[in-house]
């Protein structure tokens, strides 16, 4: 699903919801993943969180270059800020994107960048053997109950899809 050891870089709704859930995760994907990758921006918007939770977590905080985010803000529509200083890394870095923001990700494939929804982590991390399926059913289904976001469809393609493996 993922090449192993590529930089990934989480939007502020999949860092929001691991860390208000099962913050676990992410360190896992550090370690058995590559390295996780995430912005000052979305540091920012994330209120609870800040650089050195981050770090504490293993995540990698990155400060994008103004005119990098300069230039991201003027060349994609639909996206916040924040988004479109994730896309332009994830372009010009060549790192994986894992969002749960739809126009974020359609834009990443249109793109050529890999792209994956916030759950599709857990199936990495199962799928591998490093995150059993009970606790990925446990945080998906705590994350469903705390993001207003998440749909009844995309918790139920979840568990399907974790019951196969």
């Amino acid at each position: 699903m993922t090449d192993k050891g590529l930089p990934h870089i989480v939007d502020s709704c999949v860092l929001i919801d691991y860390t208000s859930v099962n913050p676990q995760i992410l360190s896992l994907a550090v370690q058995h993943i590559g390295p996780v990758i995430v912005t000052v921006q979305v540091l920012d918007e994330v209120e609870a969180f800040d650089e050195t939770w981050a770090v504490k977590a293993g995540l990698t905080v990155v400060d994008p270059d103004r005119n990098l985010i300069d230039s991201a803000v003027s060349d994609r529509g639909g996206l916040s800020a924040c988004d479109k200083a994730i896309f332009t890394l994830a372009k010009h870095e060549g790192y994986i994107c894992w969002t749960n923001d739809s126009k974020l990700k359609e834009i990443c494939e249109e793109a050529g960048i890999t792209a994956f929804w916030g759950f599709e982590m857990m199936l990495v991390l199962c799928a591998n053997g490093h995150l059993d399926r009970d606790t990925a059913l446990s945080t998906a289904r705590g994350i469903y109950l705390v993001n207003r976001y998440i749909a009844d469809k995309v918790l139920a393609d979840f568990e399907a899809k974790i019951k196969l493996m």
